[in-house]
């Protein structure tokens, strides 16, 4: 084959993988928008489930907003949804307030209002305020352990009213 055919040949199989980038670009803008539109859904239903009190919806929205998953990170609001869910008795959600409690992530460090959260959430067995218990009622003083746990056991789970619709979105 001539050097002249070989070029042709190769400038052809360049058109093709050109028109073949272009496709393949087309579909991934294509995917981001209908993966950046499923992920606005999501949240829209799980905030709307937040709002009329479900715990695991606010505890969902807590994560997000706690590792800025399709939201702008903010430690001040995550804690917010996390109290919501947290007061209705969820273990995840406690924990997490517990633990933003003890080291002041969010809202003022209270390490005996954290060590009662983790409490709450170890006696529901969530394995990771256990471990975060254990490890917080080292760093407290017996009187201060002593008042967490009277805290934990005076704790009464409390349903979450319905909020309105201007609560703050970031985005």
């Amino acid at each position: 084959m001539s050097l002249f055919y070989r070029l042709c040949s190769m400038l052809g199989s360049a058109r093709s993988v050109q028109t073949t980038l272009k496709s393949a670009q087309t579909y991934y803008q294509t995917f981001k928008t209908t993966l950046r539109s499923a992920e606005t859904a999501a949240f829209n239903v799980t905030l709307d489930k937040a709002r009329r009190g479900d715990p695991a919806a606010q505890c969902d929205l807590g994560e997000d907003y706690y590792e800025g998953t399709g939201v702008p990170q903010d430690y001040g609001e995550a804690f917010k949804w996390f109290q919501l869910a947290a007061a209705q008795g969820h273990a995840r959600a406690q924990c997490y307030v517990g633990m933003m409690y003890f080291v002041g992530r969010g809202v003022p460090r209270d390490q005996i209002e954290g060590c009662k959260w983790l409490q709450l959430s170890a006696a529901q067995g969530n394995k990771a305020a256990v471990n975060g218990r254990d490890i917080a009622s080292k760093k407290l003083t017996p009187e201060q352990l002593a008042e967490a746990m009277r805290r934990a056991a005076a704790f009464v789970p409390q349903k979450s009213a319905p909020l309105s619709t201007e609560t703050r979105l970031n985005g």
